[in-house]
């Protein structure tokens, strides 16, 4: 039996570098990006990579009122695929997001240590996503790789993750790099 990980948690948990507001946008965008896919408010998630393992992703049911906010299919996917991959990391690793990155650096989210109170200021990994609304296994290696490429060329010089969810599937290649 797979383990449930419920978008909800996005808003409902405290993660350091996320507000509940910010969180909630996520899930919204992530369950959005499934319901587009044929997926009911359950699926299996399959991961793969570093930490192969299946996750039973759990939403509340899509609105009207929801699709009109994240009407930009690129943009609900990205938001979609930082929702599903700061899950992901939190329940792969002892490591939460502390702080969305800057422009520039290469990367989307720093990672911290989850036994760390504060500060949270303690960058320990950083994480790159990227998200597809439906794509082949040779679309998602590229992107992959693609996205490797881009966090190896970061001028920070710590442990990184790479993490592309595709939606059709749906699939996650979560990589420690």
């Amino acid at each position: 039996m797979a383990d449930r990980l419920p978008l909800k948690i996005l808003s409902t948990k405290f993660i350091p570098g996320l507000t509940p507001a910010a969180g909630e946008c996520l899930a919204e965008a992530a369950a959005i990006c499934l319901e587009s896919q044929g997926h009911l408010c359950e699926v299996i998630l399959v991961t793969s990579g570093s930490f192969s393992v299946e996750r039973l992703i759990c939403y509340e049911p899509v609105t009207d009122h929801m699709k009109r906010s994240h009407a930009d299919e690129d943009e609900a996917t990205e938001r979609g695929a930082c929702g599903v991959s700061i899950l992901l990391i939190d329940a792969a690793t002892d490591l939460q997001v502390v702080e969305q990155s800057r422009r520039g650096t290469r990367f989307d989210y720093w990672l911290g240590e989850k036994k760390n109170k504060g500060p949270y200021f303690q960058h320990k990994a950083r994480l790159e996503v990227s998200g597809l609304r439906r794509a082949t296994p040779a679309a998602v290696t590229s992107r992959v790789r693609a996205k490797i490429k881009q966090i190896k060329k970061s001028p920070v010089n710590l442990p990184g993750y790479v993490s592309v969810v595709e939606f059709g599937l749906p699939q996650a290649r979560l990589m420690k790099i």
